[in-house]
């Protein structure tokens, strides 16, 4: 017979408490519901969407040029008089300097919990107050940031036989100067620079024979390169700033620079002089492609605004290139590659992300399907999403942004906070089995699930917390992943215990039947018992003949399972083994597969850009070391699954960036394919040049896995320090397995 009062104590458990309140208010459950959804999507389209994450890298670089100077001088005239002022700035943690012929180089590391750019103001009040020789440019002070908003580079090239390098550079930058008028664009950095003089050789016999002065030459240049502001004006509600421009932008309007007129003739800058393009470095520029060799090139590095998206800047940046070089004439014949794409990386990216979503929904589905019952499988899948909206909500609100970390934390949090949902849906299943009604059963089932699911999610949280303070720049990029699986976790953990019971009742339906399970009912209290026979009051048994196949097969596997146990229980040599296995397992894996594999912290993504570094000895002209460009094309040519390359020859070094077809359709890797060039030029190490190979990678900047700083007493041991340092380097190279060492 039930007992009223045990049947009422049991709902009133049930139903009490924070968890019962989403199923006795049912419309605020459905409101919370609808709001996540909104919120979520909402979050989803404005949230930023980049590369890499924002991460304040904590180094500030200072860089001094003195053009031909000799590195012992650079060192005592500019590097030291620098350090002198930098050292006593505060939150700076520690400093490294490089004086190289012509350039002092410091690197300034700052101090954990300082900003960045709060030192970085500091340093340049202390470093104008250092007095540099006359001929030394002002340094340049600038924050060492990783590359999160760059799009992707963009290769201008045109036939070498009739565009010069000035050519090139002068239409980059003209492409640069209408693609920084966008409001996407943050900035666009063309390289090579181009940095020129641009001289006018005078005829001496024609100025003489025309009575025309060297000041008078020099006063018509003046004046037609300057901007002459012509005053304030109100144009309807506003006032503007009028300007006559003025300044000269190209060879050809130096040329045609009036320098004296009257009423029959007119003698301009080209009747009296040669005008010649002075680079400050000889350039070579050589880019090639399956169709196309002998081309000159420049690349501009397109930049977003952190305002912008990447996909509508990407777009429309890319839309903006194509039309100015369609329908400029400035453009005509010339061609373009995009490479280094990281916005089509990062919408790849996004659809993998949304690939691993669909198929784990789809199996999530399929596994309960299978194990439970198709309305259950329904349930989960539409509760599962509901923790990413929350994650979305909680990065966009506290300015974080989509980028590769937070999108593999995703996954990963999505693989282990399935088990949450998946618990919580099953009990409230098996517990309609047994002839709860749905609100009981889920109920019941949040009840008896809440503590071993709140317990194994915070153990998995504790796990990712150490990543939160791990030390350096990595420890700042690493810390996106806790960050994100500590808001995904939790967020599924609170969404299966609240929100879960209102969709649960609202697509699930009371059952009209019930089991009879001795074992579990043998375990129950009176007042458990008599709740459970209340609740089953109008259903009729259910018999074990109209069991499905599906639960039958079920029933099978579970008491297979049971005797397994029950044996292994009693049996203290099983027991030992249960215990040992794993043990012995985890210690061979580490002692003998882990060798065989290999550690890398970070690998990075596939990108299939590969630079190609040879350097020569110190002060090699460019005419030197032009003459193994063929060497470097022949190779790279005989590679085919190598898009195009673009080689510049600058000073010493050979700089190729190279291009690979898209991953899907290349025979190998792009480790692999970065192995054989290595190998093909050994030749070139051989003759005395530097061949360094290195993949281009996403993530955080990193050097090579090892490394050696060699520290002189002194400055005026650099010579013998040199010395030392090439010692190194030939014995590093002889070392078998070791690359790139420079």
């Amino acid at each position: 017979m039930q007992d009223k009062k045990n049947i009422e104590k049991v709902k009133n458990e049930l139903e009490s408490g924070f968890f019962g309140f989403w199923t006795k208010n049912l419309r605020v459950s459905f409101l919370t519901l609808f709001l996540l959804i909104i919120g979520g999507i909402y979050a989803l389209v404005m949230i930023p969407k980049e590369s890499s994450p924002k991460v304040d890298l904590g180094y500030i670089s200072i860089t001094t040029v003195y053009t031909g100077v000799s590195p012992t001088d650079i060192n005592s005239l500019i590097t030291e008089e620098l350090e002198k002022k930098i050292k006593d700035v505060k939150g700076v943690k520690k400093y490294t300097s490089d004086s190289s012929v012509g350039v002092s180089n410091i690197v300034v590391e700052v101090e954990v919990g300082k900003s960045t750019k709060d030192v970085m103001t500091d340093i340049k009040s202390e470093v104008d107050k250092v007095k540099l020789p006359s001929g030394a440019e002002t340094p340049s002070i600038i924050e060492i940031e990783n590359s999160r908003n760059l799009l992707f580079q963009l290769y201008l090239y045109g036939d070498g036989n009739k565009y010069s390098n000035f050519d090139m550079i002068q239409k980059a930058k003209a492409l640069k100067q209408d693609l920084e008028s966008k409001s996407y664009i943050s900035s666009v950095t063309v390289s090579p620079a181009g940095n020129y003089q641009i001289k006018v050789l005078v005829d001496k016999s024609k100025i003489e024979q025309l009575g025309v002065s060297l000041s008078e030459i020099g006063n018509a240049i003046r004046i037609n390169n300057r901007n002459t502001p012509i005053g304030n004006f109100a144009v309807g509600d506003l006032n503007y700033d009028f300007r006559f421009q003025g300044e000269l932008s190209d060879v050809d309007d130096l040329k045609n620079v009036i320098v004296r007129s009257n009423a029959s003739s007119t003698l301009k800058l080209s009747d009296l002089a040669e005008i010649e393009v002075d680079y400050k470095t000889k350039e070579v520029n050589r880019y090639a492609s399956k169709d196309k060799k002998g081309q000159n090139y420049v690349v501009l590095l397109i930049n977003k605004a952190d305002s912008a998206g990447v996909f509508s800047a990407a777009a429309s940046a890319k839309s903006e290139i194509e039309k100015q070089i369609k329908e400029n004439q400035n453009f005509e014949g010339i061609g373009y590659s995009y490479g280094l794409d990281l916005s089509d990386y990062i919408t790849k990216d996004y659809s993998n992300l949304a690939s691993t979503a669909r198929q784990t929904l789809a199996l999530v589905f399929v596994t309960i399907l299978f194990f439970v019952g198709f309305k259950d499988s329904v349930i989960a899948t539409v509760i599962l999403p509901l923790s990413f909206f929350v994650t979305f909500i909680y990065l966009y609100y506290f300015g974080y942004t989509l980028n590769f970390l937070t999108n593999f934390s995703l996954v990963l949090s999505l693989t282990i906070g399935i088990d949450t949902i998946i618990v919580i849906i099953e009990g409230a299943s098996e517990r309609q089995k047994l002839g709860y009604s749905k609100k009981y059963a889920i109920l019941g089932a949040i009840q008896d699930f809440k503590a071993p699911l709140i317990s194994g999610t915070l153990t998995t949280l504790v796990v990712f917390l150490p990543m939160m303070v791990l030390p350096g720049v990595m420890g700042k990029f690493l810390a996106y992943i806790p960050i994100t699986v500590f808001s995904t976790l939790l967020a599924g953990l609170v969404i299966a215990l609240t929100i879960s019971s209102a969709v649960y009742m609202a697509m699930s339906k009371d059952r009209k039947t019930y089991r009879v399970e001795e074992e579990i009912e043998a375990n129950m209290t009176q007042e458990q018992k008599d709740f459970l026979e209340s609740q089953r009051e109008g259903k009729t048994v259910e018999e074990h003949k109209e069991l499905s196949f599906r639960e039958k097969a079920l029933a099978k596997m579970g008491k297979t399972y049971f005797n397994y146990l029950n044996k292994s229980l009693k049996s203290k040599t099983r027991r030992f083994l249960i215990i040992l296995t794993p043990i012995v397992l985890t210690v061979l894996s580490f002692v003998v597969l882990s060798p065989l594999i290999g550690y890398n912290f970070y690998t990075g993504d596939d990108l299939g850009n590969i630079t190609l570094t040879v350097k020569g000895k110190e002060g090699s002209r460019e005419s030197v070391l032009s003459k193994y460009l063929p060497d470097i094309e022949k190779v790279l040519d005989g590679i085919s699954d190598i898009d195009y390359y673009g080689a510049s020859v600058s000073g010493s070094k050979i700089t190729t960036t190279i291009q690979t077809i898209d991953k899907k359709q290349r025979k190998k890797d792009e480790d692999t394919i970065a192995e054989e060039i290595s190998t093909k030029l050994a030749s070139l190490s051989e003759k005395g040049l530097n061949v360094t190979v290195e993949v281009s990678r996403n993530g955080p900047p990193s050097s090579g896995p090892i490394g050696i700083k060699l520290v002189s007493s002194n400055s005026t041991k650099l010579e013998e320090l040199k010395k030392v340092v090439d010692d190194f380097e030939k014995y590093l190279k002889s070392v078998p397995g070791a690359k790139n060492v420079t």
